[in-house]
Formats: structure tokens, C-alpha cells, sequence
């Protein structure tokens, strides 16, 4: 069974690949409780203009926590786009890119 660390790795090798940009919250003390393991940026009209994605990674049996479901509702109210993901296909599914 694949490990959540593995599950963020495998995402991030896909992301940088097509070179797209990515931030990896590496949940130290400087970083929000519950903040998603991911944020990526995506070009949608000549800078600065991108469409914002947040990434809470789980393997597949893995529960989110109260605080997390909180930060991806709050992103959304700020218009982001914030996904539980489980695999590298449903982040390329959610961003539009094929392999």
C-alpha cells in the first residue's frame, strides 16, 4: 500500500514534468494547522492571471480532520479550487492535463 508521502511524491514528479508550478506544504511550524498538501498554479491568461488549485493527499483509507475539511471550505469561499485526492489521475483530472 502506497504511503501519503509517496502518494504527494508521485503528484509533484507529475506536476514538475509538465512543468507546472507547485508549492509542497511540508507542515513544519511555520505553516497553518490543516493547510493542504499542495498548491498549485495554473496559467489561465498572460500574467498574473492563474487559477489556483489546493490538494489535501490521502491514501485511499485515509480520513481528512475536522481542521482540514475547514481550510478546503475556506479556500473555496476564496475561490480556489481545494480536492481530497487519493492518486496523481484524479489531480490531472481536476487540473485538465493528460498524460
Amino acid at each position: 500500500m502506497s504511503t501519503e508521502a509517496s502518494i504527494v511524491n508521485s503528484i509533484c514528479q507529475n506536476l514538475k514534468r509538465r512543468g507546472i508550478w507547485y508549492k509542497k506544504n511540508h507542515g513544519d511550524i511555520y505553516s497553518k494547522k490543516g493547510e493542504p498538501d499542495l498548491e498549485v498554479m495554473i496559467p489561465v491568461g498572460p500574467p498574473p492571471l492563474v487559477k489556483k488549485y489546493y490538494f489535501e493527499v490521502k491514501k485511499l483509507c485515509g480520513r481528512t480532520t475536522p481542521l482540514q475539511l475547514h481550510r478546503i471550505e475556506q479556500l473555496r469561499k476564496a475561490g480556489a479550487i481545494a480536492e481530497v485526492v487519493h492518486t496523481w489521475t484524479e489531480v490531472e483530472t481536476i487540473i485538465g492535463v493528460e498524460s
